[in-house]
């Protein structure tokens, strides 16, 4: 197996998790690489992506693994090639088993363009210390609905008018775009939405800390 680093920018943003598959497999095909399928009625390509993100999003760490035998720099040579705008393969990792992306990943780190006066900025910074921050969270059965998502701000930086936040990713998700309309609501800060770029994916390491993804791609 083989697990691609993908961006995910440009009009690629608004498309959905599940489009997005679509693309990945169509470039498969125009690329020529021989993917295994599926078994059974309706047999599919056997891709697997990472954590979704949410439409509108950026991201330069996303992954997909791929069941190929190729050599892994042959599927980044030729997937570029023939991939859309927006969606181009970063870095290969050949490995020995399923990574598991989706199942592992607890946490990934974001960065968006932020203004705000320093006394704002600074009660900001201390977010990670509180113990309940309930937020509105929204959702298509319950569009009032709030969230305590505390427990999944993970570490929160600002510099240079930019602010980097590591949140829970996963299996128990902090959506970056409704964290970032929460603290435009609670600090007064302004927030390009459209900035908002995933930068770095985590899973757990064997000592309980965050263990960056591309680093545990080289070890599996």
């Amino acid at each position: 197996m083989i697990t691609l680093r993908f961006e995910k920018q440009l009009a690629m943003r608004y498309v959905s998790h599940i489009d997005l598959l679509r693309h990945i497999e169509r470039t498969m095909r125009r690329a020529g690489v021989p993917v295994a399928f599926s078994q059974g009625f309706n047999p599919h390509m056997q891709l697997n992506l990472g954590v979704p993100l949410p439409v509108g999003v950026g991201s330069v760490c996303e992954y997909v693994t791929v069941d190929t035998e190729v050599d892994p720099h042959y599927l980044l040579t030729v997937y570029n090639r023939t991939a859309p705008k927006g969606l181009r393969a970063l870095q290969a990792w050949r490995t020995l088993k399923h990574p598991n992306m989706a199942g592992k990943t607890v946490a990934a780190t974001y960065t968006m363009a932020i203004r705000g006066e320093d006394e704002a900025l600074g009660a900001l910074a201390k977010l990670p210390e509180r113990q309940s921050w309930v937020i509105a969270y929204p959702s298509r059965k319950n569009p009032t609905a709030t969230r305590d998502v505390a427990a999944g701000v993970f570490g929160i930086q600002i510099a240079d008018g930019l602010l980097r936040a590591t949140l829970a990713s996963g299996n128990v998700t902090v959506r970056p775009d409704l964290f970032a309309e929460a603290l435009m609501q609670e600090f007064g800060v302004e927030i390009d939405l459209d900035s908002i770029l995933r930068t770095a994916q985590y899973v757990r390491g064997q000592d309980g800390r965050l263990l960056a993804a591309d680093t545990y791609l080289s070890n599996v």
